[in-house]
C-alpha cells in the first residue's frame, strides 16, 4: 500500500558496480531520482510513496525531468523542506544535507496533481525530539504558482505569503 525510504544520494558517475539504464530521469544522474521514479511505478493505482531526499529534488534544474514524472504521476504531492546543515541544528547526525521530505498519492485516472508546499524549516537540537509533532503547515499552490522559479518550489506555508511572493514578482524591475 505504500512505498517509503531514505534512497542514497549517489551520483550516477560514482556507481562503478552496475549500469541504470531506462529511467525517464536519466538526465537527473542521481540514484535518488531513479528511485524516485520506481516508486512512482511500484505505486500505481492507488498507492502512495514518501522519500527524504535533498533539497536538489524541488529545488534545481537538473531534477527538472523527476519533477515531470512526479507530478505527471501523481494526484498529490507534499513536499516539505528542511533544514540539514547545523543551522541553528541538523536533520540526521553525520549528514550535513538540506533535505525534502516527499509525500506523493497516486490515483487510477489523475486529471492535475496537487502539490502542496511547506516553508524553509529550522529548528534546534532541544526540538528534534518532537519535529513532526510542530504541525508542518503546508500551503496548496495554485497551479500557475507552482514554478516561479522554473525548476524551484516556492517554499511557503500561508496564503499571505503565496500572495506576497506573486505581488513582488509581478514588479517589472526590483
Amino acid at each position: 500500500d505504500v512505498v517509503i525510504g531514505n534512497p542514497p544520494y549517489v551520483e550516477k558517475k560514482d556507481i562503478m558496480t552496475y549500469q541504470v539504464i531506462g529511467f525517464e530521469s536519466d538526465s537527473c544522474n542521481d540514484l535518488y531520482a531513479y528511485i524516485l521514479e520506481r516508486a512512482t511505478h511500484l505505486s500505481n493505482g492507488t498507492r502512495s510513496f514518501g522519500f527524504i531526499v535533498p533539497l536538489s529534488c524541488f529545488s534545481v534544474e537538473r531534477f527538472k525531468p523527476l519533477q515531470v514524472i512526479l507530478t505527471s504521476k501523481c494526484s498529490e504531492l507534499f513536499v516539505s523542506h528542511w533544514s540539514g546543515d547545523a543551522h541553528p541544528s541538523k536533520f540526521f547526525e553525520g549528514v550535513d544535507k538540506r533535505l525534502q521530505i516527499v509525500i506523493a498519492r497516486r490515483v487510477a485516472s489523475i486529471q492535475d496533481c496537487a502539490i502542496y508546499t511547506s516553508k524553509y524549516l529550522k529548528w534546534y537540537a532541544e526540538e528534534r525530539s518532537f519535529l513532526f509533532d510542530k504541525n508542518i503547515r503546508y500551503i496548496k499552490l495554485p497551479k500557475q504558482d507552482c514554478y516561479w522559479f522554473d525548476s524551484s518550489l516556492p517554499k511557503l506555508s500561508s496564503v499571505v505569503e503565496v500572495n506576497a511572493l506573486r505581488r513582488l514578482l509581478s514588479k517589472k524591475s526590483f
